[in-house]
This record gives structure tokens, C-alpha cells and sequence, in this order.
């Protein structure tokens, strides 16, 4: 019941979107405070449950409020500052400090417009 609103399927699909938006600066926050793995973990588990609430789902409300969930639990910016912390991590180590610093500062450079 609801799929035949256009409104509201229409919310149902964009608040994946809206909520994983409106979290990434308090998740990312949290991650520098709490470390990454917590935050990871705490977003995987809200994800699955979003995941699982949207598949039972028997009314688009349900289905709407497991996607808010799955896009609460999206944690991208924690996982691509692990992700960073990692790999900077192993280009200190594989290479010298001057080499690890030309590697991101050039990294950290705008790419020009093609």
C-alpha cells in the first residue's frame, strides 16, 4: 500500500539521499572523536537494519523509513577517512617522508578542467 503515490515513492527513494547527507559531517565527527571502526560498525549495523526493515516492509512507510535508515547508516566519509589513514600510513612506511609528502601533497592538487 502507498506504491501508487508518485509523492511518496518518489520520498521513499530520495531519503536514502537526504538522510546519508545530512549525517556525513556528525559521522564523520564522531569518527575522529570515537575512531573509525566504532563508527563503522555502529553504521553497518543501523544499514542492515535499514536494509531489513525496507525488505519486510508491508506499507510504503516502512519501506520509507528503512531507506532513512539505510541512508543513516551509509558512512562514507568514516570509511574513506580509514581508508586515508591507511594508506597514508603504508606510504610512510614503503617510502621516505619526502616522498610521502610530494605523493599527497600532488594528490591534494585541483585537477585541471578537461
Amino acid at each position: 500500500p502507498g506504491g501508487d503515490n508518485e509523492f511518496l515513492v518518489g520520498l521513499t527513494l530520495g531519503i536514502y539521499g537526504l538522510t546519508q547527507s545530512m549525517l556525513q559531517i556528525p559521522f564523520g565527527v564522531a569518527g575522529d572523536r570515537l575512531g573509525r571502526r566504532p563508527v563503522i560498525a555502529a553504521g553497518l549495523l543501523l544499514f542492515a537494519a535499514g536494509s531489513i526493515l525496507a525488505a519486510v516492509g508491508n506499507s510504503i512507510w516502512i519501506v520509507m523509513i528503512g531507506r532513512a535508515l539505510q541512508g543513516a547508516g551509509a558512512i562514507s566519509a568514516a570509511v574513506t577517512a580509514f581508508i586515508s589513514d591507511r594508506a597514508f600510513l603504508i606510504s610512510f612506511v614503503v617510502s621516505s617522508p619526502e616522498s610521502t609528502r610530494k605523493t599527497l601533497g600532488t594528490a591534494s592538487l585541483p585537477k585541471p578542467d578537461a
